[in-house]
């Protein structure tokens, strides 16, 4: 068995509905409904799944929670038997959208199986973080991470404008998010956000660059002071000593619907040319999973 390119929605009778590109969801036409509100109500009130395909690439996505057993086993029934597919992504929703990749079709459906086993879980509320040890060896850090914390202790841990040549040079600079104490040290501030960073690409550029000379603890996201994952920034300048994790961070902005951004982040104290503290931050994206294997 095969299937042509194109998107597919599986309903609650496991029946397939094969539908025309361009036209991600056909359901729901009422001219009042924005497209995103229209997935939502495919996935979410009728418990469907959609699959895609795309060159050999074949997408399965759905809700974890919501998507309707038969819709399900009549995706695994037909993906174990479909011939000439290169490769698999899995797409699904937990507390936001996130996604896995794989190369074999066995291994994907294997690990949908494992997904199902979540649907009475309640998701995370917030962004998780898992410490990778402060001194992470170079087999924790991925490359651009690795090469950041070599090019600072190089420098001997001062921001100056030899580092921000170094950094520039590789094309680490516009990657970068740099804060700064204020008031003696009783809180901080943004003082630089790359263009290129997570950050900007998650808020964009304008917000970035609204943000400057802000408290640190800042979330765009949230509109207000809430976000969890700065709360470690006045220890690490207080120890003196670089903090690395991994990071799922879940993103809601601008009313859309949320989704997990999952990277390696590593903080490390530096001091300015004027002596005052600051503190550099870089992410790098990776495809770590959310859901234990």
């Amino acid at each position: 068995m095969d299937l042509a390119d194109g998107d597919y929605w599986i309903d609650d009778y496991g029946a397939w509905n094969h539908v025309a590109l361009g036209d991600p969801c056909p359901f729901f036409t009422h001219p009042g409904l924005r497209n995103s509100e229209r997935m939502d109500l495919a996935f979410r009130h009728l418990g469907m799944v959609r699959v895609s395909k795309r060159r050999g690439t074949v997408t399965v996505q759905w809700d974890i929670a919501e998507a309707c057993d038969e819709s399900l086993d009549s995706a695994c029934a037909f993906l174990w038997e479909m011939p000439g597919v290169g490769q698999m992504e899995l797409r699904f929703y937990f507390g936001g959208w996130t996604y896995e990749i794989f190369n074999s079709v066995r291994d994907a459906l294997i690990r949908l199986e494992i997904l199902r086993s979540y649907r009475n879980v309640t998701p995370y509320p917030r962004a998780r973080t898992i410490p990778l040890g402060k001194e992470a060896d170079s087999t924790c850090a991925t490359a651009v991470v690795g090469r950041a914390r070599y090019l600072l202790s190089r420098n001997g841990g001062r921001f100056d404008s030899d580092l921000c040549n170094r950094l520039a040079e590789e094309k680490l600079m516009e990657r970068i998010l740099l804060f700064r104490e204020e008031d003696g040290g009783s809180w901080l501030s943004y003082r630089y956000i790359g263009q290129r960073s997570l950050f900007s690409q998650v808020f964009g550029t304008e917000i970035s660059d609204d943000l400057i000379g802000k408290h640190y603890a800042f979330d765009p996201a949230t509109n207000q002071r809430t976000c969890t994952l700065s709360r470690t920034y006045p220890h690490v300048l207080s120890e003196w000593s670089e903090h690395i994790d991994q990071v799922f961070a879940p993103i809601r902005y601008n009313n859309e619907e949320g989704y997990w951004v999952s990277y390696q982040r590593i903080l490390i104290p530096c001091s300015g040319r004027d002596g005052r503290r600051m503190l550099l931050l870089l992410a790098d994206t990776n495809q770590e999973s959310l859901i234990a294997a």
